[in-house]
């Protein structure tokens, strides 16, 4: 959606951050530069820098995907075509809802950082994505 802006998108899930709020309040930081996001990780503990440069993270024991806990919302336009079973389960509208309102408020309390970006080598195949995130080191 060329000319929407990262806010503009949030807006539709009820984040409603803005870019430049009035003193103390939660931020929207958009696109920010690699050094930038590096410094906010720094002065929020979120790692540490390598005596190369790099900036290190600590994942703690939570180092990799959580096969168990794949849900996808089950609608009946989307019903028919998932191969439903351990790593594939459904969730009802009603929960996604309930779980959405609660990340939605969550994250209206928080600085929020949004990366623009693309995935795909092939640029007839490119998507565009939109990442927001609480953490700058994510971003």
């Amino acid at each position: 959606m060329p000319g929407v802006t990262p806010a503009e998108v949030l807006s539709n899930f009820g984040i409603t951050l803005v870019e430049d709020p009035a003193e103390n309040q939660p931020r929207l930081l958009v696109d920010l530069p690699a050094a930038e996001l590096v410094e906010h990780a720094i002065r929020r503990n979120e790692g540490r820098m390598a005596s190369n440069g790099a900036l290190v993270i600590e994942t703690g024991e939570r180092t990799g995907r959580s096969p168990n806990d794949r849900f996808i919302v089950d609608t009946p336009d989307v019903h028919d075509k998932i191969a439903w079973g351990a790593v594939n389960r459904p969730l009802s509208v009603e929960s996604y809802e309930v779980i959405k309102a609660g990340i939605v408020d969550y994250l209206n309390e928080r600085d929020v950082f949004v990366t623009r970006g693309m995935a795909g080598a092939d640029r007839n195949h490119t998507r565009r994505l939109l990442v927001a995130c609480e953490r700058a080191s994510q971003a």
